[in-house]
C-alpha cells in the first residue's frame, strides 16, 4: 500500500481515508477505478450497504474522527460521487444484482463537430474477466421508472415482499430503519436498458441522493477485509 495512503477500520473493513482534492484527481470509469484501487492494494470498493452504515450511523450521532469525515464526504452537496461494489442488470421484470462485480468494460460513443470529439452516451460491456462474488434478482415488474424515491418504491415493493428485499439488500436495513432524511431524499436509480449490465455508485443531486446506475466517471475508495 502507499506510503501516503491511509485507512480507517470499520466493522471488519480497512477503508482508505482520502481527502477531497485526492478524490478530484481521481475520478475513474468503474474499471479503471477498480484497477487504481488494487495497484494500491486494497480490494474492491464498498459495498452499498457498507457504505450506507457509515452514512446512516452519521446521522445517527454514532461516528467521529475519520470515520465521521469519510460519512460527510459521501453524501457531500455536489460531491463527486463514489463507485460501489456492485452492478445493476435489467433483464425482463427482472432486476439482476451483481455484488464484487469485476470484468465491466467502459464504452463511451462520441461525434465529432468543429473538430472536436464530444461524448454521446456511454454503455459497459462484459469479456471473459466477468465475475462477481453473488448474484440476486428481485422483481420490477412494472416498475418502469428510472430513477425512483425509497418512498415510492416502498409503496411498490408493499405487495412483492423480493422487491422489499431489494432495499435492504443494498441499504443494509428494511425502509422502516432508514433516518427519515434518507426516505425523503434518497433514490434508486435502475437501468433502462435490457441486458446492460451497469455498475452502480452513490451521488448527491440538487434533488437529493441517488444510489444506481452511473455513467458518469466516480470517485474511487479502496477496502480491505479483515480476515
Amino acid at each position: 500500500m502507499g506510503a501516503r495512503t491511509t485507512t480507517a477500520q470499520y466493522k471488519g473493513l480497512f477503508i482508505e481515508n482520502r481527502k477531497g482534492d485526492e478524490f478530484a484527481k481521481h475520478m475513474l470509469e468503474y474499471d479503471q477505478s477498480l484497477k487504481r484501487l488494487r495497484d494500491k492494494g486494497f480490494e474492491r470498493h464498498l459495498r452499498p450497504s457498507e457504505a450506507f452504515s457509515l452514512v446512516f450511523e452519521r446521522i445517527e450521532g454514532k461516528l467521529e474522527g475519520d470515520l465521521f469525515d469519510i460519512a460527510c464526504r459521501m453524501t457531500a452537496p455536489y460531491s463527486w460521487g463514489e463507485w460501489h461494489s456492485m452492478a445493476f442488470e435489467r433483464r425482463g421484470s427482472k432486476l439482476i444484482v451483481y455484488l464484487d462485480p469485476e470484468g465491466l468494460i467502459y464504452v463511451p460513443s462520441y461525434v465529432m463537430h468543429n473538430n472536436k470529439k464530444y461524448r454521446t452516451s456511454v454503455t459497459y460491456k462484459t469479456d471473459d474477466s466477468f465475475r462477481y462474488s453473488e448474484k440476486k434478482e428481485f422483481d420490477i415488474n412494472g416498475l418502469l421508472y428510472l430513477c425512483i424515491n425509497l418512498v415510492d418504491f416502498h409503496r411498490f415493493a408493499k405487495d412483492n415482499p423480493n422487491s422489499a428485499e431489494l432495499i435492504r439488500y443494498i441499504f443494509g436495513r428494511g425502509i422502516e430503519d432508514i433516518p427519515e432524511i434518507w426516505k425523503k431524499s434518497g433514490s434508486i436509480s435502475l437501468p433502462e436498458e435490457q441486458n446492460v449490465i451497469w455498475p452502480i455508485g452513490l451521488c448527491t443531486e440538487e434533488y437529493g441522493h441517488v444510489i444506481g446506475c452511473w455513467e458518469a466517471n466516480g470517485a474511487s475508495r479502496g477496502v480491505i477485509p479483515i480476515r
